[in-house]
């Protein structure tokens, strides 16, 4: 993941096994001292592995969701409810588009900006941010196969209670064109995917 290698940091993370649960864990506080002892250019490879938490806040405080705030993410509560009128040229732009996209909407009394649109939204220009901005191999991986898991738990649950698939997928148009034509009980994925089996 990082062109320095960090030996002590990673022999001091704390043991996590699924099987014992995470009781103790905090995973700020984890965060904050992994922030401390990586170079600055790797604190940046870091805060993209939580940039989706920020984009969450932002769509939950735009929707007068304060209660659903997450600690995990990079921006604090109050740096963003004081900067949401006029966001800081220091935020990802597609933080930012999210931000104004939202105010345009209300502007226009267009119903298309409702909470579920608005948040197709963010995730879609998440993944195409991380995609073609990120120049970490690993992130690029990660997120690609982060995008393809939820699309399949999205696809899935769809069929399940009878609703439109295509509306729920976040991607490219020939991605999500290949999960609504496929009738498939397991949208062809065991040829598709490496994973595809255990998926």
């Amino acid at each position: 993941m990082f062109k320095r290698q960090y030996y002590y940091l990673i022999a001091g993370l704390p043991d996590l096994a699924l099987e014992q649960g995470v009781q103790n864990f905090n995973l700020r506080a984890l965060l904050d001292e992994v922030l401390e002892q990586v170079h600055p250019k790797d604190q940046l490879l870091v805060r993209q592995l939580f940039l989706a938490y920020d984009h969450q806040n932002i769509h939950n405080l735009l929707q007068g969701r304060e209660d659903l705030f997450d600690e995990k993410a990079w921006y604090s509560l109050d740096f963003l409810k004081e900067n949401l009128d006029h966001p800081e040229d220091e935020m990802p732009t597609y933080l930012t588009d999210i931000i104004r996209k939202f105010r345009l909407g209300h502007e226009l009394g267009d119903s298309s900006y409702e909470y579920h649109n608005m948040a197709h939204f963010a995730w879609s220009r998440f993944y195409q941010t991380i995609n073609e901005y990120s120049k970490n191999d690993f992130l690029r991986t990660w997120f690609s196969f982060d995008q393809i898991l939820r699309n399949i738990q999205s696809a899935w649950m769809c069929r399940k209670l009878g609703m439109s698939i295509e509306e729920q997928l976040v991607g490219y148009e020939e991605e999500i064109e290949a999960f609504v034509k496929n009738n498939l009980p397991d949208f062809g994925l065991k040829r598709e995917l490496t994973l595809g089996e255990e998926i």
